[in-house]
């Protein structure tokens, strides 16, 4: 009922004058992009832009942000596991991602995402995660 009450509201917001470029929408995704190795969380937002007005446009708009949202991710996994190579090609399965928040702001959809840190990156991510926790044992 909750998503439905959102997305009803949603549906009367039209696409606002402001213009971003693709790669404007990339850099604020790039820009949100966290890594919490104490509390094991991977935290990303994504962006999608709302191209028509009404349901519709708005439903578009937010599979576009969870899309990006997913490549983030990718992205994150990548940066972290070549230690910052640039250049690199993304692929590979999104983990589960639980929803932050949603919200509509110049003509754009953004959802705030996240997901385990150690889901992302697989089993090097939980030896690593392992090597942490055990440091820090130490250090008390």
């Amino acid at each position: 009922m909750k998503r439905l009450c959102l997305l009803t509201l949603l549906c009367f917001v039209a696409p606002a004058a402001a213009t971003y470029t693709t790669q404007d929408l990339l850099r604020m995704t790039q820009e949100s992009l966290r890594a919490n190795w104490q509390e094991n969380t991977a935290t990303v937002q994504g962006v999608g832009r709302i191209s028509q007005e009404g349901v519709q446009g708005v439903l578009l708009a937010r599979r576009a942000a969870l899309a990006d949202a997913g490549r983030g991710l990718l992205f994150l996994r990548e940066q972290l596991r070549s230690s910052g190579r640039r250049g690199t090609r993304l692929s590979g399965h999104v983990p589960p991602l639980r929803l932050l928040s949603e919200s509509v702001r110049d003509g754009l959809y953004f959802v705030e995402v996240e997901t385990a840190l150690s889901t992302l990156l697989g089993e090097r991510g939980q030896s690593t995660l392992s090597g942490i926790q055990s440091l820090r044992l130490e250090e008390d």
